[in-house]
């Protein structure tokens, strides 16, 4: 729990030169009742200390400096609306990077909320990483964004999209068969097992990237 005492020195010390208190007397005075214009000061204080790094780690999973500018800019806003979330029990870093990091993968969601649009896979090991921290996160969504790139060098869209229903969102066979109304006898199967090939030749040639997958599988 946040255990912050917000006495008047402190009010008076954050009002003046916002950069000299501690993240977590930072959150304790945003959660005390502060004014309009205070919580707009100490606000603008968390985001100059974190704008950088909340942007780092948008774009590491949208790979975009736009997106990740519009991204930072929704993540910053809904901590905004829940700083009374914050409650002491892990570091501001962390509890900043929690919101980042699922507001990012909401947003991966929603681009593949129709199965037949363009979109990026979502696997489903994002959903259940077991990191330690921030970093490992990041990294997990790294090697994914790489495997993203070899999908679309060696697979073609509709084969991509298989792949995401059947092993991101966990339709079955049958399921992604009629959800892309495939015609062939073999349906759905019959594109896993030819995107299965293409992708084990591509990653014959990428050791890396191998050897990084099975870490994450194993995590």
């Amino acid at each position: 729990m946040v255990t912050a005492i917000c006495s008047a020195d402190l009010r008076s010390l954050a009002a003046e030169c916002p950069e000299s208190v501690s993240d977590e007397e930072l959150f304790a005075l945003l959660n005390s009742g502060p004014t309009a214009s205070e919580r707009a000061l100490l606000f603008n204080e968390l985001y100059r200390r974190y704008h950088n790094r909340v942007q780092t780690w948008c774009h590491r999973v949208v790979r975009n400096q736009a997106a990740a500018a519009d991204l930072t800019q929704e993540v910053f806003l809904k901590a905004y609306r829940r700083t009374s979330s914050y409650r002491g029990d892990s570091k501001v870093s962390t509890w900043l990077f929690s919101v980042t990091r699922n507001h990012c993968l909401s947003a991966l969601k929603r681009r593949i909320a129709d199965p037949l649009a363009a979109s990026m896979p979502y696997p489903r090991l994002l959903c259940d990483v077991s990191a330690t921290g921030p970093d490992g996160d990041i990294e997990v969504l790294e090697i994914y964004q790489r495997l993203h790139l070899v999908m679309e060098r060696c697979l073609k869209p509709l084969e991509i999209k298989v792949l995401m229903l059947h092993y991101g969102h966990g339709l079955s066979l049958s399921a992604v068969t009629d959800s892309l109304r495939l015609s062939n006898p073999s349906g759905a199967k019959a594109y896993i097992v030819n995107s299965r090939r293409k992708l084990r030749k591509a990653l014959e040639g990428n050791d890396a990237l191998a050897a990084s997958l099975r870490r994450a599988r194993a995590a």
